[in-house]
């Protein structure tokens, strides 16, 4: 007497599928752990091209306090780097970035000189940017970080006269900011 059916070729091949797929589950994880295992492989793997410059460098702001929270929101990402300082010039950084598919933080230290910021190791955003210097600006008398990988755009943006410019910064997260961030 048996107590299983027998089974037909596709119940065979949909038992396989999910068994295939449950290993793969398995081996590879969720979507959440792929993208913080890609996000840490182009930080890991990005090489450093040459360093653009600002073509206007009166907007750099060698006298800012970098100790705090900064935030660049998407619309569908955002990243966010939290600065303590370990001694004049030099910081601790915790950089998270996420978007819909998951998150990742990495921890950096950094230099901060004549308004120039460089991280020991590249950060990788969810947003394609991969980048190890920031430049800290002034511009109408607020404060940003702007990656040098989005010099170009930014300034580009900037002389076109459109508030797209913003989308390239980071912006000091205030302590009145509605919508704080906590990774």
């Amino acid at each position: 007497m048996r107590l299983l059916p027998r089974l037909t070729f596709a119940e065979w091949l949909t038992i396989a599928a999910v068994l295939a797929g449950l290993a793969a589950l398995a081996f590879l994880g969720d979507s959440a752990t792929a993208t913080r295992r890609e996000l840490e492989r182009r930080a890991r793997t990005w090489t450093k091209g040459p360093l653009a410059t600002l073509s206007d460098p009166s907007l750099l702001a060698p006298d800012v306090d970098l100790s705090g929270q900064w935030v660049n929101r998407g619309r569908r990402s955002h990243a966010f780097f939290r600065f303590t300082e370990r001694a004049p010039g030099s910081f601790d950084v915790l950089f998270s970035t996420g978007g819909c598919l998951g998150r990742c933080e990495l921890t950096r230290t950094a230099e901060f000189k004549e308004g120039v910021l460089t991280l020991d190791g590249a950060v990788a955003e969810y947003a394609p940017r991969t980048y190890d210097t920031l430049y800290v600006i002034r511009l109408n008398a607020r404060e940003y970080l702007l990656p040098a990988v989005s010099v170009a755009e930014f300034e580009c943006e900037l002389a076109a006269a459109t508030d797209r410019w913003k989308q390239y910064l980071f912006t000091r997260l205030e302590a009145s900011d509605a919508r704080p961030y906590a990774p």
